[in-house]
């Protein structure tokens, strides 16, 4: 019982922490002046963990795939190894949007993924 609240809390702070990220992108930077420069290294965390943690499963797995540790640990919460492939095949955002009805293939969400993070490095760089 209480590995499951736990699971199921670990998965629910995905919901904050992307909410928060995507909101960024609406905060005026009038109201926020180190914004950009906050966006920016917020997202190099977002996505630079999940390539180191990606790394480090590798010996575990065999192969390297981008992994968020938050969804491995939801993994081992509810028993299942490193190993297995929920933990690095699983994409957040695309559960987030087939459960609203919008079933978008993985490879669009990666490239739309890429172009976010080009988009704010790109804020950060030239449009500070």
């Amino acid at each position: 019982m209480r590995r499951k609240f736990l699971s199921k809390f670990v998965d629910f702070s995905h919901y904050g922490i992307m909410c928060f990220w995507c909101s960024l992108f609406f905060v005026p930077a009038a109201w926020w002046p180190d914004k950009v420069s906050f966006h920016f290294f917020f997202t190099i965390t977002m996505f630079g963990h999940q390539f180191v943690w990606g790394s480090i499963i590798k010996f575990r797995t065999g192969n390297f795939r981008p992994t968020c540790i938050l969804t491995t640990l939801s993994q081992r919460l509810q028993g299942l190894a490193v190993s297995n492939p929920e933990n690095y095949n699983r994409s957040f955002t695309r559960e987030v949007l087939m459960r609203i009805g919008l079933p978008v293939p993985q490879r669009v969400i990666t490239v739309f993924g890429f172009f976010v993070f080009s988009f704010v490095v790109v804020s950060y760089f030239f449009l500070q």
